[in-house]
């Protein structure tokens, strides 16, 4: 239905919801007459006259009842319309009739109670009919036309007062009009503005579906992006231990250096499309903050020291209860802004409590930034002081990476800057802990470990073939036994053809042929040798439900590209496991 149409029901409407009390009104007024003139006029006559507007506007507040309550579902304006004015034309015509019945110039009172009472009517009138001009133009004149006609049969000075209600009534006409044009007006830019409002609901819902369907494909995309990497970090580590001269090394530096730009500049367009596809959940847990701060830093220590850039530490050891993974994220986005922007300047990092609060800050005294870019710099892609776009400075994500990872954590980000004198970026962190929390004695991947991996038996599974051959290149550059194979069905019947020791790891890619995941082939191997045995999910799927099934199932994930320092982390751990275990006690 176009908004023409709607507007003309909407008028329909408001005339049938303003006529019950205009009738009720046409009632008083009725009633005025029959109390001013009962008396002095024949009284059946007086009665038939009351009765007959009495049944009329019964008969209307009828019909409008009908209107109100029946035929909302399907209504014909013109049809409407032109029911009100039949009803109105019959009501004018007693009304008008009382002019030549009761009106008696003899007694001037009566002339001047008329006039009054039936020009009142005409004027109430007009609000109530302005959404339906043929309906007033009928009712006024009808009205107002025999009054007149009395006063000019007078003759006379009375004889004037007959065109003074012409007069009027041409007045009323304008008057009407113009609450029409208003009342018209109103409603179309209801109607349009309600048009626009569900446009805009529209465009917005078919923007932000855009958005996540484009964040869900990168999201489940980055599986496929990231296998090529992966076997492609495997090869370089194998590469590398092979390569004897200076220059070789040289150039195989080069070659890691635009890997790991690569693996950074994925890791960080995958962050963003993980947060705005809502598949990135919150994991509270209890740290102590000076701890965690100082750790982030050291990983900054060289690139901070070729950037010039001095970092300083203030921070109390508090307890916090937040994601640390999540805050860690921020914080070194926070660090690795400065080392970019901030070469030979001094980066402090430092805590103050806000009641309940603590506001961790990173204070530099670098070059400032401008007013008109404090926005700027939270919204993807955009650099300060990169008109080349030069890649060794990143893609401009990692302030847009903070501000999601803020509203995530629901932590409130603050920015102030001085041109020449440096800038404070705050996040005010929640509610600390004032007693240390339970601490549970859990092994530590990253420690160094005294053992190497030398003769762990691995099972490794991957339907791709050339990531079975790089990680085999790999773990027998390691010096382990490798058992490969690309399906649960390959693997099983491999393991009951032979007589195989129990593994000391299971190494498997997440997403396998035939709906098959890497939770299988773990879970398989383990009730084959009915014991329990470590499981390495490797994958490229950043979806938020590995991490429950991680818990579920009691295995590590590493998410590709994988860093063969995690890796041999991983494996260092297990062996270092397995030969405590295996000591004399």
């Amino acid at each position: 239905m176009d908004i023409e149409e709607q507007v003309k029901i909407e008028r329909v409407k408001v005339l049938y919801k303003h006529s019950n009390t205009s009738l009720l009104g046409l009632l008083v007024l009725s009633s005025a007459i029959l109390v001013f003139f009962w008396g002095k006029v024949e009284q059946p006559l007086m009665l038939g006259w009351f009765t007959a507007l009495v049944v009329i506007i019964a008969g209307r507040m009828g019909l409008n009842w009908y209107f109100n309550t029946i035929a909302q579902e399907d209504i014909n304006p013109g049809k409407w319309n032109w029911y009100f004015t039949i009803g109105s034309v019959l009501s004018a015509i007693v009304i008008g009739a009382s002019a030549p019945l009761f009106m008696d110039f003899a007694s001037p009172n009566s002339a001047i109670f008329l006039t009054l009472v039936m020009s009142g009517t005409v004027a109430g009138g007009m609000a109530a009919l302005a959404s339906f001009l043929p309906a007033f133009y009928l009712f006024s004149l009808i009205c107002l036309i025999p009054l007149s006609f009395q006063f000019y049969a007078q003759g006379g000075e009375l004889s004037a007062f007959a065109f003074f209600i012409i007069l009027f009534l041409l007045m009323y006409y304008s008057y009407a009009r113009n609450m029409h044009t208003t009342l018209t007006t109103s409603i179309r830019q209801r109607f349009e503005n309600i048009e626009l409002l569900k446009k805009l609901k529209e465009q917005t819902r078919v923007a932000e579906q855009a958005n996540i369907d484009k964040s869900r494909f990168l999201a489940a995309t980055s599986h496929d992006l990231r296998q090529p990497l992966h076997s492609l970090g495997l090869f370089l580590h194998i590469l590398k231990e092979k390569l004897s001269t200076s220059e070789q090394k040289q150039v195989m530096a080069q070659a890691e250096k635009s890997q790991l730009v690569l693996n950074e500049q994925l890791n960080t367009i995958i962050d963003i499309t993980r947060i705005d596809a809502g598949e990135l959940s919150v994991n509270k847990d209890a740290f102590q903050l000076a701890d965690f701060i100082t750790d982030i830093v050291d990983e900054f220590s060289l690139s901070a020291k070729n950037a010039d850039l001095t970092i300083r530490v203030r921070v109390a050891n508090d307890w916090l209860n937040t994601d640390k993974v999540l805050l860690a994220r921020i914080v070194r986005n926070f660090i690795s802004n400065a080392i970019q922007h901030c070469p030979g300047a001094t980066l402090l990092v430092a805590t103050r409590r806000r009641g309940n609060k603590i506001e961790l800050r990173f204070i530099d005294n670098g070059p400032g930034i401008a007013e008109t870019d404090r926005e700027n710099i939270f919204s993807e892609f955009y650099q300060l002081n990169n008109p080349e776009r030069d890649r060794n400075k990143g893609l401009g994500l990692g302030l847009s990476i903070v501000k999601r990872l803020t509203e995530l954590l629901d932590l409130k980000l603050k920015l102030t800057s001085q041109i020449g004198k440096g800038s404070t970026f705050t996040i005010s962190l929640p509610s600390y802990i004032t007693s240390r929390p339970a601490q549970t004695s859990l092994p530590n991947g990253d420690d160094k470990s005294d053992y190497d991996v030398a003769g762990l038996f691995i099972i490794v599974v991957d339907d791709e073939n050339e990531n079975l051959t790089s990680m085999q290149a790999l773990l027998m550059l390691w010096q382990c036994e490798v058992l490969l194979a690309s399906s649960k069905e390959e693997l099983m019947r491999e393991l009951h053809s032979n007589d195989y020791p129990v593994p000391d790891m299971i190494l498997s890619d997440y997403r396998l042929r035939e709906g098959e995941n890497g939770f299988d082939i773990v879970n398989s191997v383990r009730q084959f040798f009915e014991t329990k045995i470590s499981g390495i999910i490797i994958t490229g799927d950043t979806t938020i439900g590995l991490k429950t099934k991680q818990n579920i199932e009691g295995c590590e994930i590493l998410y590709k590209p994988v860093s063969t320092e995690k890796l041999l982390n991983l494996l260092n751990r297990n062996a270092s496991n397995k030969n405590i275990l295996n000591s004399p006690v």
